[in-house]
C-alpha cells in the first residue's frame, strides 16, 4: 500500500520497503541517488533523508556491484606513440 507524503517513516523497515519496491522492481533500471528519490515520490513516499538513503541502498546492490560498468584501470605508465605522418601542412 502507498504511504502518503504527510505519512512520516519512522522505522527503517519501512524505509527499506519502499526503497525496494521502488529499485528492485522487474520493469524499472536500477538508478541510484537523486533518480531513486524522483520515483520514490511519484510512487508517493518522503522522508528527510531520502537521497542519502537511496544512495547507500544502491550501493548494497549485489546485481549492480556485479553488472556495474568496470571503469577504474589500474594505474600504470603512459607509452609514447610515432605518428605515421606529420601533423603540420
Amino acid at each position: 500500500m502507498m504511504e502518503s507524503y504527510s505519512d512520516a517513516f519512522h522505522t527503517k523497515r519501512h524505509m527499506n520497503e519502499a526503497l525496494k519496491e521502488a529499485y528492485d522492481d522487474m520493469c524499472v533500471a536500477h538508478q541510484p541517488g537523486p533518480k531513486l528519490r524522483d520515483r520514490l515520490r511519484r510512487l508517493g513516499y518522503y522522508w528527510p533523508k531520502m537521497i542519502p538513503d537511496a544512495i547507500a541502498y544502491a550501493k548494497r546492490c549485489h546485481a549492480c556491484q556485479i553488472h556495474g560498468d568496470f571503469i577504474y584501470q589500474a594505474p600504470g605508465h603512459l607509452h609514447p606513440m610515432a605518428s605515421s605522418w606529420a601533423f603540420e601542412m
